[in-house]
């Protein structure tokens, strides 16, 4: 095995193992003494951290997803600065977050580390992303819909933002995957418009 692929799997390794650091999972567990798992939706995710504490338990928990993002990311590059890497370890770090080792593999839904791996592997790319959800919400007032639609566009944006096609896998991956974790929502949502 060459040098470049133990630095690859390291840094793809690193990556899911930052994302499985439950954020709030342990912020709830060491306020309220709770498992977090078995209040509101169920979920290990910033929105249900919020639920159970209030706004400032939503931003902490937020916060926390997306530094754990970021260094997954900075980490990737200083262990292995190709692109290919970097752009291995965005979807890695979503992966560790929503099917976390730590927890049993249920997590969170990967909306809070994938901000904090693109702000720091291509942040132009987030800044369209985020630009397009201030948009749509702006427009529509529907929180959910202007998320995941903001998160569609991605791949796109990173095509006509003529990126290497290393970044649009990843890219691509990335979005797949936090479609995936979302798909619930995505179904309750069709159905609620079917039954209109």
């Amino acid at each position: 095995m060459t040098d470049g692929a133990v630095a690859f799997g390291a840094a793809v390794s690193a990556a899911y193992l930052l994302g499985s650091v439950p954020t709030a999972y342990l912020l709830v567990r060491s306020i309220r003494g709770v498992d977090i798992r078995t209040l509101g939706s169920g979920n290990v995710g910033a929105t249900n951290a919020g639920r159970a504490l209030g706004r400032w338990g939503f931003v902490s928990t937020l916060l926390g997803d997306i530094a754990k993002g970021a260094v997954a990311i900075l980490l990737a590059q200083r262990i292995a600065p190709d692109g290919a890497a970097v752009w291995a370890a965005v979807p890695s770090v979503i992966v560790g977050h929503v099917w976390p080792i730590t927890l049993r593999f249920r997590g969170g839904k990967g909306v809070g580390p994938g901000i904090g791996a693109l702000l720091v592997a291509d942040p132009v790319l987030l800044a369209i992303g985020v630009a397009v959800f201030v948009a749509l919400f702006g427009t529509s007032r529907r929180y959910q819909l202007s998320g995941l639609s903001s998160i569609v566009v991605l791949p796109f944006v990173a095509m006509a933002l003529r990126s290497s096609r290393v970044e649009l896998l990843g890219v691509a991956l990335t979005v797949g995957l936090v479609l995936v974790a979302h798909q619930d929502d995505l179904r309750e949502g069709f159905a609620a418009r079917t039954r209109r």
